[in-house]
């Protein structure tokens, strides 16, 4: 440097950009506690680096198609997790993140699949994940041409942690479901519109109740060991920890709001 200079501003335009992001590694360093596998660039003590939107956008993009696609999760988790100062939950994951839909699901079999991998639980959690991992993949695998089944299973955890997995009527869960759809526009127009749902705008315990027996319970008992529909109640064919009632309801409650918000959103239903 300059004697009597202070600083020094160093401007460099991006030529050969395909070999940017090995230029960039000789500034990277891991992330603690995220893996040998994920690294973050810093630049040396009193140097700042800055770049265009323009060259960061190119940089993630270029990472990302050579990053292995586990790792590539990993990172998308982790920068969620710093953003937000804690584990994110499913929905946030792909709200704030940049993994398309179904990835984890894809790679993982589940989310929760994805955070055991990552070493990301607890033991009890690691516990739960093993007992349940059954319930939690089939609750992401599960065919969604309507919402129907996922409002069901709603229906279910609107009873709250120490109820959620008890059977339940389609009586008891007409009124949650109709008004699940009734509530918002963009729901009712979506899945509650056809010449045999429209007739059932006006609350009708019975019809609505029909409606869910030959719908979302009669496929999720059929296509699915993990429910049963005997004695007009649709049941869980496993039984459910004290000790882990909780974390599986709050689980369970993550899949199903990320699936619903997808069904809805994702597909343009503004």
């Amino acid at each position: 440097m300059h004697q009597g200079k202070g600083n020094c501003v160093i401007i460099d335009l991006i030529g050969n950009y395909r070999n940017a992001d090995v230029k960039m590694s000789l500034f990277q360093v891991p992330v603690e506690d995220a893996g040998s596998s994920i690294r973050k660039p810093i630049a040396p003590e009193g140097c700042e680096v800055n770049f265009e939107v323009a060259v960061i956008d190119l940089l993630e993009e270029m990472a990302r198609k050579k990053m292995p696609r586990r790792d590539a999760l990993q990172a998308n988790y982790v920068s969620v997790k710093e953003d937000l100062g804690r584990r994110p939950s499913y929905l946030e994951v792909y709200q704030n993140g940049t993994a398309n839909y179904e990835m984890y699901r894809q790679e993982f079999r589940s989310y929760i699949g994805f955070l055991d991998w990552a070493d990301e639980l607890n033991e009890q959690e690691k516990q739960a994940y093993e007992l349940y991992r059954t319930w939690l993949e089939e609750a992401e695998k599960t065919s969604m041409s309507k919402s129907y089944k996922m409002v069901v299973l709603q229906a279910m955890l609107e009873r709250g942690a120490d109820r959620w997995f008890l059977p339940m009527t389609p009586e008891e869960a007409s009124s949650y479901f109709h008004s699940y759809y009734m509530s918002k526009k963009y729901r009712r127009d979506r899945d509650f519109s056809s010449g045999n749902t429209k007739k059932l705008w006006e609350f009708n315990e019975k019809k609505v109740s029909k409606l869910i027996v030959d719908l979302p319970m009669f496929h999720l008992s059929n296509k699915s060991d993990i429910f049963s529909f005997d004695e007009n109640a649709l049941s869980l064919n496993f039984d459910v920890a004290p000790e882990h009632r909780e974390l599986l309801w709050r689980w369970t409650k993550e899949v199903c709001e990320y699936r619903l918000h997808y069904y809805f959103f994702w597909r343009g239903q503004k």
